[in-house]
């Protein structure tokens, strides 16, 4: 009767270490925290999520592996259209970039090599992450089916061409791209609107040398500047080479056109104008009880050479010389 209560005992023993086992074995793991989360928003013709990600994993490699997880770093991407060009605004943390390039797959790529720099510092050992190709996009039942001279697409993301050495610092590629975008940006636009102060000195059209002080408002080419420019000659005395006691008080205020080409040099510009200008000469008699007075139109033809030098991007300055050819005076 012992024997029978002894295999019982055993029996029941060996029944609950067996439930104990499977329940063990059967109960989930713990999820591990993932080490980074990315939202991805792109237009159509950029990479997928997808594709960022595997670029992201393959960056990590083995230092993903043999890291112990900690917080999930959170970035933000959105990638946008901005003319012929693509424009990234990349948000890790609290900290916010932004890139620019012409090909999307570029930029794609430069937001996977940093996203995976911020979450371990190691991948720059490895340098930038290799090709992903596209995941295949499978037509609709009625979709036109490709022609066979059509080829597979393979790439979609493409390495950038220099390696980011801190994710705070956009690349040397990028700064290069940006410049190049400003000035595509700019040579598409045909004209902009300046204006000019100038003064110097005036001979010929008054009875002796004196200063000009004149205002214009241009119309500015790349290589083409059309001003519309008015001038005031500072009145000046001369006396009577017989009778210094008398003399005659001469001013003369000049409205012009002027066409110019203007051939360019990094910071430097060199119009080379024609000119008309049309005014109108004052005279008065000085000494005299009764002094007289007499105007005169003035027309002059002839042309001009300025340097324009560039000091930032919207204020110049500028020194030249115009001669004109009287043709009514």
């Amino acid at each position: 009767m012992r024997t029978s209560c002894a295999r019982g005992r055993l029996a029941t023993m060996v029944v609950l270490a067996l439930v104990a086992t499977a329940a063990f074995a059967g109960a989930p793991a713990v999820a591990e925290r993932p080490r980074y989360q990315l939202t991805w928003s792109a237009p159509e013709a950029c990479p997928d999520a997808a594709a960022v990600e595997a670029a992201i994993a393959d960056s990590l490699g083995a230092a993903l592996a043999e890291s112990t997880p900690t917080d999930t770093l959170v970035a933000d991407a959105l990638v946008e259209r901005a003319g012929e060009r693509y424009r990234l605004r990349l948000k890790i943390g609290e900290r916010s970039r932004e890139l620019e390039a012409a090909a999307c797959d570029e930029l794609a790529a430069t937001a996977a090599f940093i996203v995976a720099i911020a979450v371990d510092p190691r991948v720059l050992e490895h340098g930038p992450p290799p090709l992903v190709p596209r995941p295949p996009v499978e037509p609709e039942p009625d979709a036109t089916p490709p022609r066979a001279t059509d080829g597979p697409r393979e790439l979609a993301i493409r390495p950038p061409s220099t390696p980011v050495a801190q994710p705070s610092r956009p690349s040397r590629q990028a700064r290069r791209n940006g410049a190049r975008g400003s000035v595509t940006r700019s040579r598409r636009m045909p004209l902009t609107v300046g204006g000019r102060v100038h003064g110097g000195l005036g001979l010929g059209p008054s009875p002796a040398p004196t200063g000009v002080l004149g205002v214009s408002v241009a119309a500015l080419g790349r290589h083409l500047r059309i001003e519309l420019e008015g001038s005031w000659w500072i009145p000046r005395r001369v006396p009577s080479p017989i009778r210094p006691a008398l003399g005659l008080t001469a001013q003369l205020w000049t409205v012009g056109l002027r066409g110019c080409g203007v051939p360019v040099r990094g910071r430097f510009g060199v119009p080379l104008c024609l000119l008309v200008e049309t005014g109108m000469i004052h005279a008065k008699g000085t000494g005299q009880q009764r002094s007289m007075r007499a105007r005169q139109s003035w027309v002059g033809l002839g042309g001009g050479a300025m340097l324009v030098v560039r000091i930032i991007p919207r204020l110049a300055a500028t020194v030249g010389a115009d001669v004109l050819w009287s043709a009514v005076r």
